[in-house]
């Protein structure tokens, strides 16, 4: 039985559940169907230090995600009202190829992701605070997610020090729950300690194939090698404007095709930026920690992908990502953490197969080890060569770290991209890639993605945008967030098209 039961039916556009069952703060000497509420929230944020404040049970109100006459969302959960601008524009239909059971060593069939919608935005009246949610048409619970970050009420615990970030989420009801619920669905509210953005590494270079290998095979090799970094360095000076390399590529029979295609002056087909291509592998501890079913995990990638890409919009920068999701037979490594995946030779040569045999630019792993770090990335620090992308386009990220305000996964492929942290922890060829933060009044106190709390201000919430000096364009999004010095946007506008280029083809 529910600690309090609450029947009235929820108004269309206004609450996320229907026929609420309220079940308090889920106290854990209560024997209700509360309990195993606490255990997945306990199973999904380890190391957390987990505090529930408040548990509802019900059924999917279908029509929750409609928007009114202005193209806004209000959402209604416990004590928030929530007002998303722009919903009927931001909502998008996941992109085909992006969900998969299949291992990553084989080809991913086609499939429209089980028909997901998806959303991710900051609210109306506050920038600190946004969401994202992931549903179908019919609200199939299992397939629903939702998650709400209340950057605002981000602060520092008294007791323990550290910053806590307040959530709302939903969760899937098991399936004796279901059966008797048909629809059932749990909402939850609870605080978690901030977790930690994310951080790179530098990988050794692979050694060179040996084996009396001609020697004008290698010259060959090389040849070809120059050759493409010449066109990959005319592309990135056509897209930076440059006049002479405009007349050059038009003098030289060079082509733009409406694609996203560019066809050199060479003849060699290069992708023009516009698109980098992501896959994102989760291993069976990942899907297991979120309740062993492969509907939940893919949901939660879709919910990470489209905050990125919501990320980029708002940064302005010229690109958005495309991606798929896939299962991967590797075994995650007993200690170490995530580094130790970034690290694993067989995780970097089954990544590197991934890539070629689907045409993938980047690679994550989505992983349950490392407890609270969200993501560890081979960091770019300098342009390359595809011959070298499998040393540098593989990060991996905790599977708590997917969705909105955390961006542990978007930290991963920013950092495979030149992107850095509130101080440039490694020299690169762009000395303003630094994340940006202010740490002034309570009202004022944030920091963009790749930032990180410190000691001097422990309690930043992160805003949906990279550091630039530009200002945002809409006024609900009118804050600060960089300098000339603090400019990530500009690195990954500087980056794209060579990433996008990893995999010809791609």
């Amino acid at each position: 039985m529910s600690c309090l039961l609450a029947t009235a039916a929820a108004v269309a556009g206004d609450s996320i559940l229907n026929h609420i069952e309220d079940f308090g703060d889920c106290p854990e000497d209560k024997l209700n169907d509360c309990t195993d509420v606490r255990a997945q929230l306990i199973r999904q944020y380890p190391l957390a230090d987990l505090r529930v404040i408040a548990v509802q049970r019900g059924v999917l109100n279908a029509k929750a995600y409609t928007s009114d006459a202005s193209g806004n969302l209000i959402l209604k959960a416990f004590d928030y009202q929530w007002t998303f601008p722009n919903f009927k524009k931001g909502t998008v239909q996941t992109p085909a190829g992006a969900s998969s059971d299949a291992p990553f060593e084989t080809t991913l069939p086609t499939s429209n992701n089980d028909g997901r919608l998806a959303f991710a935005g900051a609210t109306a009246d506050d920038a600190r605070k946004g969401g994202a949610f992931v549903w179908t048409p019919d609200m199939n619970p299992a397939i629903h997610f939702l998650q709400l970050h209340d950057g605002a009420a981000t602060a520092v615990d008294p007791k323990t020090s550290k910053p806590r970030d307040t959530l709302v989420e939903s969760l899937p009801c098991n399936a004796a729950q279901t059966a008797a619920l048909p629809g059932c669905t749990w909402l939850a509210k609870f605080t978690v300690n901030s977790a930690p953005s994310g951080t790179g590494l530098t990988l050794a270079k692979k050694a060179p194939n040996g084996g009396g290998r001609r020697a004008a095979d290698a010259d060959a090799d090389a040849a070809a090698a120059a050759d493409e970094s010449a066109d990959r360095e005319l592309l990135q000076l056509l897209l930076s404007g440059d006049g002479d390399a405009h007349d050059h590529f038009q003098r030289s029979g060079g082509r733009v095709l409406g694609d996203g295609s560019v066809i050199m002056p060479s003849g060699r087909r290069l992708d023009d930026g516009s698109v980098i291509k992501v896959g994102l592998l989760w291993t069976a501890a990942a899907r297991d920690a979120l309740g062993g079913l492969a509907a939940t995990i893919r949901s939660r990638i879709t919910a990470a992908m489209t905050s990125a890409n919501t990320v980029l919009n708002n940064s302005g920068i010229g690109f958005q990502f495309a991606y798929q999701i896939g299962r991967t037979t590797f075994v995650e490594p007993a200690t170490g953490g995530l580094e130790a995946i970034v690290r694993d030779w067989h995780a970097r040569q089954l990544a590197e197969l991934f890539r070629r045999v689907n045409h993938i630019d980047l690679v994550q792993v989505v992983a349950a080890t490392g407890g609270r770090e969200c993501s560890v990335s081979a960091q770019l620090t300098h342009l390359t060569t595809p011959a070298d992308t499998d040393y540098i386009a593989l990060s991996a990220a905790h599977y708590s770290c997917l969705g909105y305000g955390t961006w542990g996964s978007l930290n991963g492929f920013a950092r495979n991209l030149g992107a850095q942290g509130i101080s440039t922890e490694f020299p690169s060829d762009w000395s303003y890639a630094r994340a940006y933060t202010t740490c002034l009044t309570p009202g004022a106190t944030y920091q963009t993605v790749m930032g990180d709390n410190t000691f001097a201000c422990p309690a930043m919430p992160r805003l949906s945008t990279f550091s630039s000096p530009i200002d945002w364009s809409l006024g609900w999004l009118a804050l600060k967030r960089g300098t000339a010095s603090k400019d990530n946007a500009r690195v990954l506008e500087s980056t794209r098209s060579y990433v996008a280029n990893y995999r010809l083809g791609a």
